[in-house]
């Protein structure tokens, strides 16, 4: 039967959801070994959410496969991004004093965009001062419609949560894509089993976590904990 491509494919999205579940796994093994029995949740307050006793990290993943470009200060993912952790420092959802805020994208950043800033910890304030003029500029000139929104939540920021929240985000770009993230896994597990039998422990390990992220999903279980 012939392949059939049409304007309408699913198949980026699906690879989205399968490759946030897959990250979550990532980061549970990867940071189990520095946070205090961290909890995961999958689609509560962002797309990954690890929380420890003295820390919530919120992740947003973009995964893209096709029309892959570069992640630029007007990029809609950053500000779909900044929208949605506006809102939640505007009302209160989240501590902002003990969260970071993570996104997690296959596309690039380039060197001339200010976003270049968040690759690393923001601490003087004159960088944290640059960026907000940055931002500010951005949300006041644009005309952009499908970013409106994004642009009042952050401009309803006060001139402190600004600076707050320039300092807790990390951005990193260029991120495993959907075929690589098995590889990644294999190496948080190379001491849990024989080399000879990682692959068969992965799928046995992917299959548990597929179960406890849709338990997650239906609100069967809270949260699932490194332990």
């Amino acid at each position: 039967m012939a392949t059939t491509i049409t304007d309408f494919s699913a198949k980026e999205p699906s690879l989205g959801y399968f490759y946030q579940i897959k990250y979550a796994l990532l980061v549970l093994l990867s940071q189990s070994k520095e946070l205090d029995n961290p909890k995961v949740r999958i689609e509560n307050l962002d797309d990954i959410e690890i929380e420890d006793i003295n820390t919530l990290q919120l992740l947003q993943t973009k995964l893209h496969i096709k029309n892959k470009a570069n992640l630029t200060d007007a990029s809609v993912d950053f500000w779909k991004t900044i929208r949605i952790w506006s809102e939640y420092i505007n009302n209160g959802t989240i501590d902002l004093d003990s969260t970071i805020f993570n996104l997690i994208t296959t596309e690039e950043i380039p060197n001339s965009s200010i976003l270049h800033k968040f690759k690393k910890n923001i601490t003087l304030d004159s960088e944290v001062t640059d960026v907000i003029t940055v931002l500010d500029k951005i949300a006041i000139d644009s005309t952009n419609k499908t970013n409106e929104k994004a642009y009042l939540a952050y401009q309803n920021l006060s001139i402190e949560n600004k600076k707050n929240l320039i300092k807790r985000i990390r951005i990193l770009d260029n991120s495993i894509g959907i075929t690589e993230i098995d590889d990644k896994i294999k190496r948080e597990l190379i001491f849990s089993t024989y080399p000879n039998t990682i692959d068969a422990f992965l799928e046995i390990l992917e299959g548990w976590w597929f179960r406890k992220s849709i338990d997650n999903l239906t609100s069967n279980i809270d949260f699932i904990s490194s332990s």
